[in-house]
């Protein structure tokens, strides 16, 4: 996705647009920047005229545009943006090994193998059983759908008759 140009132009300047400028500056300098770059992003992200001067974006396209402003990082938006959750002083920035960073970032989010649950298994008894009960319940479904055509149709007589 292309960003636009941003150049800034005499009046007034949207408040994303400085953020943005002050990105592009940045862009290019590897991790050392990198917290720096990620709170501006942040805060444009939050900005509503920047998702209207977009077209409106949602959040996943926003962070795409975004996204061509850490391009030379190479992480996501949403990944600096959670990175930033978990790491949020800029002295955790300060060595620029982001890598490392998000392979800790990872390693907090993935489940401990303890609650990972193994495979259940079922034996051929309780697997007839369930799709027995699956049967009777089908069953049950056929009829319960019969009566209430027979209701619908029953109602539909007696309005006529009452002339409803």
């Amino acid at each position: 996705m292309s960003t636009k140009t941003l150049s800034p132009a005499a009046g007034s300047i949207a408040p994303y647009k400085k953020l943005l400028l002050a990105v592009e500056k940045l862009r290019g300098q590897g991790g050392e920047n990198a917290y720096r770059r990620a709170t501006l992003l942040g805060q444009i992200f939050d900005d509503q005229d920047f998702r209207l001067d977009y077209g409106n974006v949602d959040a996943h396209g926003a962070a795409k545009i975004l996204d061509a402003y850490v391009e030379d990082l190479c992480l996501t938006f949403f990944q600096l943006r959670e990175m930033l959750s978990q790491f949020p002083n800029n002295e955790q920035w300060a060595d620029g090994r982001l890598r490392t960073m998000y392979d800790t970032l990872l390693e907090k989010r993935s489940v401990p193998e303890k609650v990972i649950k193994t495979r259940a298994s079922a034996t051929v008894a309780e697997v007839n059983h369930l799709k027995d009960e699956n049967e009777k319940l089908k069953t049950k479904l056929r009829e319960a759908n019969k009566q209430i055509e027979q209701l619908k149709a029953s109602n539909r007589e007696l309005r006529d008759r009452v002339g409803v």
